[in-house]
This record gives structure tokens, sequence and C-alpha cells, in this order.
């Protein structure tokens, strides 16, 4: 899914001799809707190069040879085809029947073991009438068996995925729409962005992941909890001053 702002100026005010860079730009976000927890960010323009790039990012943080078996989203175009160059397999060419025809180029499909569903919602006006979905990839039956199981909902929605955009527009207010409060360099744009996903991933109380220790006692925790990343609730203090490149010991030949 993604997540709309601006940077240097609206896009209705972009020009042609502006650089391409300026005007609207996108959050495009992974999330485990299980834990919450924000797993792959690209920031910039609507582009089939950033959904591409969102999901070789989500595959990194990936343990090796995980294989989602359950991914949703709004059926943007490029999706379909990002996730199989993710996770996709290329099928044998088939030859044209006519003597002499040329195979056709392969290209990668998703892997029969994973279920893509697309969501699609019918509006009135400003308002959401219906909320219809649809399996892009996969068996319709494994789909029903997956959302079956699901911890957090038996039907394919985005609702998890808008839940986070909204959080994080009160996080960011350069994501505040209809405003002049939109970011005004790139740059900073770009770190209030991975300040505040990380953030939610350490240190934001999500109220769904809390755990009953006893009748009506509650123990707190945090998406990077859930998803076993960390033992406990970070602090602001703590994360702004955790490494990020962790140093290691030189050994100088003698």
């Amino acid at each position: 899914m993604r997540n709309g702002a601006s940077w240097e100026k609206k896009e209705a005010h972009c020009t042609e001799e502006d650089p391409p860079e300026y005007g609207d730009c996108w959050d495009h976000v992974i999330l485990d809707a299980v834990t919450k927890l924000v797993v792959a960010v690209v920031i910039g323009k609507w582009t089939k190069e950033n959904c591409l790039a969102l999901f070789r990012e989500f595959v990194l943080r990936l343990k090796p040879g995980h294989l989602p078996r359950l991914i949703t989203g709004d059926g943007w175009g490029p999706y379909l085809e990002a996730i199989s160059a993710a996770f996709g397999y290329f099928p044998p060419p088939r030859s044209r029947e006519r003597p002499g025809g040329r195979a056709s180029q392969p290209r990668p499909i998703p892997p029969p073991r994973m279920v893509v569903m697309f969501v699609e919602k019918i509006r009135k006006g400003s308002r959401v009438v219906e909320v219809k979905s649809k399996v892009a990839a996969g068996a319709a039956e494994q789909a029903a068996q997956f959302l079956a199981a699901s911890p957090v909902s038996t039907k394919a929605n985005t609702a998890f995925i808008e839940r986070y955009n909204a959080t994080d527009r009160h996080l960011n207010a350069g994501k505040a729409r209809s405003t002049y409060e939109f970011s005004k360099e790139k740059v900073f744009h770009d770190a209030i962005s991975w300040w505040c996903g990380t953030y939610y991933n350490f240190c934001w109380a999500h109220r769904s992941l809390r755990e009953e220790m006893a009748p009506k006692r509650f123990r707190p925790r945090r998406p990077a909890m859930a998803a076993g990343l960390t033992d406990h609730i970070w602090t602001v203090l703590e994360w702004v001053t955790y490494p990020t490149l962790q140093s290691v010991p030189i050994v100088l030949p003698h």
C-alpha cells in the first residue's frame, strides 16, 4: 500500500522546469498484519520501479527461504509483477503451434503455495459502499483456508496498512493532507519518514498487541516485540542512541 505526501511543492504547482522528484511522493509500505510490524518501506514516486524495489527489500527482511503464504493489496498494476519477480519462478517456455514459431519469452509467476488477493473499494461520492476482493494468484480454496486460519481477519482487506498510514500521518506533520505543512526538502522528508517507521516498530504502544497476564492486567507490546526482534519496549533515548553501525575490532598486522 502507499501513503501519499508532497515535497518541495504541491503537485498542482509543479512546472516543466521543476526537477522530476518535486511534487507528490509515496511511502510504499509492506506490513505484517499479525505483528503490525512495518517490514519494508520505499519512499518515492508512484512508479513500477519503486514497487519492484519494495519487494526486493521485502525479500531481504525475510528469513532465507521463507515464503509468505498470503499477500493482500489494493490491486495496483505493478504489484503482481513485483511479487512474481521477488518470489516467483520461470515456467518452461511454450513454442508457438505453427512450424517455425518462436518460443515466447518466459516471465516469472508466483509460486503455487502463495496466494495473492487484491481488494477493490466501490465508492459512491466520497463514501465506500462496497468492498470486493479477488484472488489474483493461487487457488481460491487455498485462499479460503488461509483466511479461515488467520488470527486477525477472516476477510481480505487493507485495513491494517490503512491504520498504520493514519498513525504515520499523526506522527509526521509533513504528510498531513490539504495543508502547507508538506516536506520542503527530500532529505528531511526521507529522514522523518524512517524515524516515524522505526519509532512505530519499537516504541509505539499498539493496543491490539497487548497480552493478558492476569484478569484485567495486560502487558503492552510493540510490533518489534510481537515479531520477536526485541524483548522489551524501547525508550526514545534508547532508540536514538543505538548504534546503527556496529563496531568491529580491527586487528592490525604485526
